[in-house]
């Protein structure tokens, strides 16, 4: 038996004892060849294979699964009822079967079904009966729509072991069913996080379960620092950039675009770093502008990472934020002027500063 674990899950055992149950579970060794019909994506020179899950609201699926290296593509549609071509409205009834589903394409080279089931565990909860969190009805049901045998026996086996092992404090009520036809749902209901992240659902339901996934899945993503694509990212270069807004949006991730650019507020107590004690160095998440270190860092109630002080002067600026009807000062890049939080005068000595942050703005490099 090959033990089928993330190391990232036993960090979170205190805090999410749940997927740590999850993660514990044995599977048995994944027999070679791939899951699924394999077929070519045009002009590429790569077999890709299908999975078909129903995890609740589509919204968040697949913003999760878009995080997962070896993802080249999820839908958000409807799948397994008897009505052809619904729209949204008529699934939401509840009357057509069929339920809210992601196509998610992948190549099995980088990773394979069992890792998607394994997401697929991790990213709702599989032991409400047609219910996940306020999203009531058989639209919202757990289902593992499989396009093959193997992909049958893999989910069955799945349920089996969890339940034998008890990862959860309920029998897990996933239906697994043959797959038989994929409605991708209107192109409004398409990449709705990443386009509406600043929206109270995205960031108050979304933005919380997609940071659990990816503090979970944190060596399965696309990317580990997500700057690839990012120009104006360094550790090194002081000179001050002047990116327009328009440019930025092109080039973060939304959660991270909505807070720096926007100066939105990642809720307390769900930011990566907000009860983090390891020994590091903090940098901008939008630019490397170097911020923080862990030596000014202090436990704080507030529930978002607190410091005395930055690591130089100019590693930050400040401007007046009155909004809300508050007087506050805020505490942005010095490099990029990215929302970083704000400043506030009930810190410990020798500064009395609190420098409140929001861990997304963040970028934690720890010592070696």
């Amino acid at each position: 038996m090959k033990k089928f674990v993330l190391g990232v899950f036993f960090l979170l055992i205190s805090t999410y004892p749940l997927y740590a149950a999850v993660a514990s579970v044995a599977v048995a060794p994944i027999a070679a060849g791939v899951a699924g019909g394999a077929t070519a994506a045009p002009g590429v020179r790569v077999k890709l294979d299908t999975a078909t899950f129903a995890t609740g609201c589509f919204w968040c699926t697949q913003a999760q699964f878009q995080q997962l290296k070896g993802v080249k593509k999820v839908f958000a549609g409807y799948s397994g009822g008897h009505v052809p071509h619904p729209t949204y409205q008529q699934v939401c009834t509840g009357a057509t079967g069929h339920a809210e589903s992601c196509n998610i394409i992948y190549d099995p080279a980088q990773i394979t079904f069992d890792e998607l089931l394994e997401a697929f565990f991790v990213a709702h909860d599989p032991t409400t009966l047609n219910r996940q969190g306020n999203d009531v009805g058989t639209q919202y049901r757990s289902e593992i729509f499989y396009h093959n045998a193997r992909q049958k026996e893999r989910a069955l086996y799945y349920i089996a072991k969890l339940n034998k092992e008890k990862a959860y404090p309920n029998p897990i009520v996933t239906q697994v069913e043959p797959f038989t036809s994929f409605y991708v749902a209107e192109h409004y209901q398409q990449d709705y996080y990443n386009l509406h992240g600043t929206q109270p659902y995205c960031r108050h339901v979304i933005q919380p379960e997609l940071e659990k996934f990816k503090k979970v899945f944190a060596d399965k993503l696309i990317s580990a620092t997500g700057h690839e694509n990012n120009p104006y990212y360094s550790n090194t270069d002081i000179k001050h950039l002047y990116v327009t807004n328009a440019e930025w949006k092109k080039i973060l991730p939304p959660a991270l675009y909505a807070t720096a650019r926007e100066a939105a507020t990642e809720k307390a107590f769900t930011g990566q770093y907000w009860n983090q004690n390891a020994k590091g160095t903090y940098y901008c998440a939008v630019c490397g502008n170097l911020l923080f270190r862990s030596d000014a860092k202090f436990s704080s109630t507030c529930g978002w990472p607190s410091f005395m002080e930055p690591v130089r002067k100019n590693s930050v600026i400040y401007r007046a934020d009155n909004a809300y009807g508050m007087k506050r000062t805020e505490v942005l890049c010095g490099r990029c002027e990215s929302h970083l939080g704000h400043i506030f005068d009930d810190g410990p000595p020798p500064t009395h500063k609190r420098y409140c942050m929001n861990s997304i703005s963040l970028d934690f490099h720890p010592d070696k």
